[in-house]
């Protein structure tokens, strides 16, 4: 399988300052596919998107679209979808996910057996007035973000904790119980 993108490392510095997060816990079907699917597009329409946002941030555009930006934006991607890492550590899978602006009472966790659900809605500050405005990008309204992570999850013991505008899910593995017996041929 080969994977397009770019991988961004950064540090966040640690205040000492955190929240805790409610994840809730359903069951639904099992459905087929891989652990790695997520609700982003193919990178096909990623690229569609790029050459979209390089095509408005022409000259042209700049003034006369400018209270159109974030829709167009927003359509672009299918709707406000925050970037989010995915990684395992010390038997936990660990979900982080940048959601700046926003506080804790605005966000919603839910593990549906293998799939992480984030959901939410980031709020207008004030009524806005495309009027006055020069330049209008910053996107307000719900989103969603649905992983599926691998099978052997503990749900009971998942916790979350939002920090600084990033979330972070840590869901402990299930050690695999298999019993291996040898059968004895006759």
């Amino acid at each position: 399988m080969v994977m397009k993108g770019t991988t961004h490392l950064r540090s966040v510095r640690d205040t000492g300052e955190t929240a805790t997060v409610p994840v809730t816990a359903e069951h639904v079907p099992e459905t087929r596919g891989s652990w790695l699917e997520t609700t982003r597009l193919p990178s096909l329409i990623d690229d569609m998107e790029r050459m979209m946002n390089e095509t408005f941030r022409r000259p042209f555009f700049e003034t006369g679209m400018a209270p159109f930006r974030g829709f167009l934006h927003d359509m672009g991607r299918g709707g406000m979808a925050p970037s989010v890492d995915v990684f395992e550590d010390a038997g936990h899978i660990v979900v982080k996910a940048d959601l700046p602006g926003l506080t804790k009472n605005d966000i919603t966790v839910k593990l549906i057996d293998n799939t992480l659900e984030i959901s939410g809605e980031k709020k207008t500050e004030e009524k806005i007035d495309t009027r006055d405005y020069l330049r209008l990008e910053r996107s307000y309204g719900k989103f969603s973000r649905t992983l599926r992570l691998p099978e052997g999850l503990d749900a009971d013991r998942v916790a979350a904790r939002f920090t600084e505008g990033v979330l972070e899910v840590r869901i402990p593995k299930v050690e695999d119980k298999r019993v291996v017996k040898n059968i004895t041929i006759k």
